[in-house]
């Protein structure tokens, strides 16, 4: 939504810009200092642009749809948006290695492994526990009396100790230590395939995210010169030393350079929320 949002904006100030540039081309063409032709290419530029801000508008509303459906609103409901596309949280403060290590630590699913690994562990002994002796220990008090709850009866106290050990179970306590043993085997398989997986995704996201912060810069710088540039042939063109298409060229480009700005804002945010979900925050 929020990249659709500076997509409309881009596209309006496109708009405004090729009108006013429309009317600067209307008064040199009364005055007999440009050809018909620059008019008719003016207005055709003119009416491309807002037939690409008829797609930004459409393209929005889109997207707001599709978060109506993910949050579970109604299609009706109204949504005004007051958040701009920036760059949030300037960068994350942590090298690609420690990254790797916090992963390891809190991804959910490496944290859910961990456990079913001790789990397996545990089972592994509790089944090797069938193949060790059982002692059993027991404590009694026998009472005898003519009348409950007298002075005239007697008691004592036995005590004993059992040892049993069952050697002729035929291998089944072996089995279940083979099964046991085997489920922690393919958990650590899983274990080994999850954390080539964690370094797989960290490492993309932080590359990803990386990369969208130099592509920020450097669109950044792009927009400033698209705009010096567009400035430039506009006044040239007044002062009759420039073309029309000089013109409708540096527009163009001003429109690209500001779009691609904003979808590196756009892949840096999104590559940052990967980085955070593959690490775990």
């Amino acid at each position: 939504i929020l990249q659709r949002k500076n997509n409309i904006s881009v596209a309006k100030e496109a708009v405004r810009n090729l009108e006013e540039h429309l009317k600067t081309v209307s008064i040199q063409y009364s005055v007999g200092t440009t050809p018909r032709s620059d008019i008719l290419s003016s207005g055709v530029h003119l009416a491309n642009q807002k037939r690409t801000l008829l797609a930004a508008m459409n393209s929005y509303e889109d997207a707001l749809s599709n978060l109506k459906n993910i949050v579970g609103l109604p299609q009706n409901t109204k949504i005004e948006v007051d958040d701009e596309l920036e760059r949030y949280n300037e960068t994350i403060d942590m090298t690609l290695d420690e990254c790797l290590e916090y992963a390891k630590e809190h991804r959910s699913d490496s944290l859910a492994l961990k456990f079913s690994k001790k789990q397996a562990l545990n089972q592994i002994d509790v089944q090797k526990s069938g193949s060790r002796p059982q002692v059993n220990a027991n404590v009694s008090r026998n009472l005898s009396g003519e009348k409950p709850f007298e002075e005239d009866h007697s008691g004592s106290w036995t005590a004993g100790l059992s040892l049993s050990w069952n050697f002729f179970d035929n291998g089944v306590t072996l089995a279940r230590v083979k099964e046991a043993e085997a489920s922690l085997k393919k958990i650590e398989a899983q274990e080994r395939e999850l954390q080539e997986q964690i370094e797989l995704d960290v490492k993309q996201a932080y590359d990803d995210m990386k990369s969208a912060e130099q592509e920020i810069e450097v669109t950044k710088k792009a927009v400033e010169q698209a705009k010096e540039s567009l400035f430039l042939a506009e006044v040239r063109y007044k002062e009759g030393v420039d073309t029309n298409i000089a013109v409708m060229d540096a527009q163009e480009k001003l429109t690209e350079a500001k779009t691609n700005y904003y979808t590196a804002l756009y892949n840096y945010n999104v590559s940052k929320a990967n980085l955070d979900r593959s690490i775990g925050l």
